[in-house]
């Protein structure tokens, strides 16, 4: 009785992010596909202006989230005045009373005079 065993191709089951910058292995349930390059990236990678994608459209017809307070680079910005912090995955959050997005340092109501809506 002989069995062939092949071997385990782990760069296939658990591909790198595709951003040269990142060494994050990716599992198939944290992994995406960008729409317009069609390559393979983790959550925070996926967005056309992290990964400089060749095929996006223009920034004009991508959608912006809500509350996003954007600038030539496409980045999200803090909602404080005079805060000068671009937002990723990783730093932003939402004002639970005014529901904007601010930096880590900011979050909190007190931090950035929160106006109700």
């Amino acid at each position: 009785m002989t069995s062939i065993l092949t071997p385990y191709d782990f760069n296939e089951k658990f591909p790198l992010c595709y951003n040269s910058n990142c060494l994050l292995r990716l599992e198939p349930t944290n992994r995406f596909y960008c729409n317009y390059c069609k390559n393979v990236f983790c959550a925070e990678h996926l967005k056309t202006y992290y990964h400089d994608c060749k095929n996006k459209q223009e920034e004009k017809n991508l959608p912006i989230a809500k509350n996003e307070n954007t600038n030539k680079t496409g980045l999200p910005k803090c909602n404080k005045s005079k805060c000068s912090t671009f937002l990723n995955l990783s730093n932003k959050s939402e004002c639970v009373k005014c529901k904007k997005l601010y930096c880590l340092s900011h979050r909190f109501d007190f931090s950035h005079e929160c106006i109700m809506k």
